[in-house]
């Protein structure tokens, strides 16, 4: 299996991160999908699959040159 190396508290402050980024694409009618690197995809979809199963996860491998992409918002380390 995976094993992500972040501490619990850490991994619960990226799920928030995560949701309220998610949150912002409902608010506006977007798919829920998240754009991340390949190196962190499986990871972070461990992260959200357990309160966010219908989020999806890709990688910028998965997507087409042809695929049109819109950035609504950036989860950091940072708080929003």
């Amino acid at each position: 299996g995976l094993f992500i190396r972040m501490s619990p508290a850490t991994i619960d402050m990226t799920r928030q991160r995560i949701a309220d980024q998610v949150r912002k694409l409902d608010a506006i009618g977007r798919p829920r999908c998240l754009l991340v690197s390949p190196r962190i995809r499986a990871s972070v979809r461990q992260i959200v699959q357990e309160t966010m199963p219908d989020v999806r996860v890709l990688s910028y491998n998965e997507i087409s040159r042809d695929t049109s992409i819109e950035a609504v918002g950036m989860v950091t380390d940072q708080p929003a």
